[in-house]
């Protein structure tokens, strides 16, 4: 990190980014798995 910092690279703003990547994949694979496994419902009301 030491080199990277010497070499004006923002490591904060970094790791932030990677941060924000890494959460939209996990929501994306959860819905996926969701998906998959048919685990929600299709319609939000029941008919009578």
């Amino acid at each position: 990190m030491e080199a990277a910092r010497l070499s004006g690279i923002n490591i904060k703003q970094n790791i932030f980014k990677i941060f924000m990547v890494v959460g939209a994949m996990a929501g994306v694979s959860g819905a996926v798995l969701t998906a998959r496994l048919n685990a929600a419902a299709g319609q939000c009301w029941s008919p009578i």
